[in-house]
């Protein structure tokens, strides 16, 4: 159980760093990011509400993430991952999308300019982030059984180990019968 708390927190860093050196460079080229929306194959209707929104939404689960590992917020960390993992696997499918050609004549990369990722290293970068939110979202609907399980331990089995060695004490103490 300690290790899965340690991963997720592990986890829970590289999404709050990621999103947050994502987040913040969008906003720090966000005429640059508008430009590259604007050429991607949804409406041009669209391109302001995601140029905005996404590094808005990158920095917002940023700061969750950091709360939640610190403890100043109810711990929130499922949405977290549910939200943030699907983020990654819709982020994984477009770029395996544009990677196969599936948008013809379209190849605009404006992602974290951090990084300079060619489309294959984005589809697994992606998808390997994606993979650690599952894991993580696993571990975190797991945690409240391995807590019972614990807890059946050290009440039942530990008890009666206890009890039967006390028991086999006490008759290896007692003075011998004459």
């Amino acid at each position: 159980m300690k290790t899965a708390k340690i991963t997720l927190l592990v986890i829970g860093s590289l999404y709050a760093a990621m999103f947050f050196f994502t987040g913040a460079f969008k906003w720090a080229t966000i005429s640059y990011f508008l430009k590259q929306m604007v050429r991607n194959p949804f409406p041009d209707s669209w391109a302001p509400w995601i140029a905005y929104g996404l590094p808005s939404l990158m920095l917002l689960l940023a700061i969750f993430f950091v709360l939640t590992m610190l403890q100043l917020i109810k711990d929130i960390s499922l949405y977290l991952f549910s939200i943030s993992t699907l983020i990654m696997i819709t982020l994984a499918v477009y770029s395996h999308l544009v990677l196969i050609g599936y948008f013809p004549g379209i190849r605009p990369c404006s992602c974290s300019g951090i990084l300079d990722m060619s489309w294959e290293q984005h589809v697994i970068f992606n998808s390997v982030y994606s993979l650690l939110g599952i894991l993580a979202i696993t571990l975190t609907l797991a945690l409240p059984y391995w807590d019972r399980i614990r807890d059946f331990y050290r009440i039942f089995v530990r008890s009666k180990i206890q009890v039967k060695f006390a028991a086999w004490y006490r008759k290896e103490q007692a003075p011998p019968n004459n």
